[in-house]
C-alpha cells in the first residue's frame, strides 16, 4: 500500500478580524454588473465556480473586486490573511510569495479603500 496523504484545512487564527469587507453577495453583485448576468448566476460563480477552480476569476472579473478594509484588521497588520478560502496578501507578502503561488492558482486585484501595510 502507498504512503498515506494528509489534507490541510486553513483556518483563521482565533481572535482575529476579517481583513476585508467582501462577501459572496458583494462579489456576486460586482460579477453580475460587470458581466450582465443575473444575480443567481453570479452567486453560483462566486460560491461554486471560483472555489472549485472550474471557472477562472480573471475570465469573469477583469478589474478585480472593490472592497473595504476592516478597521480592526488594520491593527493586526498581518501580511497574509485568510478570507473565505482565499489568501489576501499585502504588497510585501505578494512580492515575497507571488512567484511561488501563481503556479498553483490565480491572483485577483482588490481595489481597497485603504492600503494594507
Amino acid at each position: 500500500m502507498g504512503k498515506e496523504l494528509d489534507i490541510y484545512k486553513l483556518h483563521k487564527p482565533d481572535r482575529t478580524y476579517d481583513i476585508i469587507d467582501l462577501d459572496i453577495v458583494s462579489m456576486a453583485d460586482q460579477i453580475a454588473e460587470e458581466n450582465h448576468l443575473s444575480f443567481k448566476e453570479a452567486v453560483i460563480l462566486a460560491k461554486f465556480g471560483f472555489p472549485s477552480g472550474k471557472t477562472k476569476i480573471a475570465d469573469i472579473v477583469k478589474k478585480g473586486f472593490s472592497c473595504k478594509v476592516e478597521k480592526e484588521a488594520l491593527k493586526q497588520a498581518y501580511d497574509v490573511n485568510l478570507f473565505l478560502n482565499y489568501l489576501v496578501l499585502n504588497e510585501k507578502a505578494y512580492i515575497a510569495l507571488g512567484n511561488y503561488l501563481k503556479v498553483c492558482g490565480e491572483f485577483t486585484p482588490l481595489r481597497c479603500d485603504k492600503k494594507l501595510i
